[in-house]
């Protein structure tokens, strides 16, 4: 795999960036982590957790 070093330090250059800014990263990332997390593996868990509860042998 090829890499550009040019984009590979911009990148790390603006990860310094926004970890200094640390409310504003956060601000940035936790919605994109939180909206799955929250609407698509608790939901999950759920039906996966009942399910096993319902069928479980007595």
């Amino acid at each position: 795999m090829v890499t550009n070093r040019t984009s590979l330090i911009t990148v790390i250059k603006d990860l310094i960036w926004y970890i200094r800014m640390s409310s504003e990263f956060a601000a940035t990332w936790l919605p994109a982590v939180f909206v799955p997390l929250i609407g698509l593996i608790t939901p999950a868990v759920f039906i996966v957790l009942v399910g096993r509860y319902i069928t479980a042998a007595d």
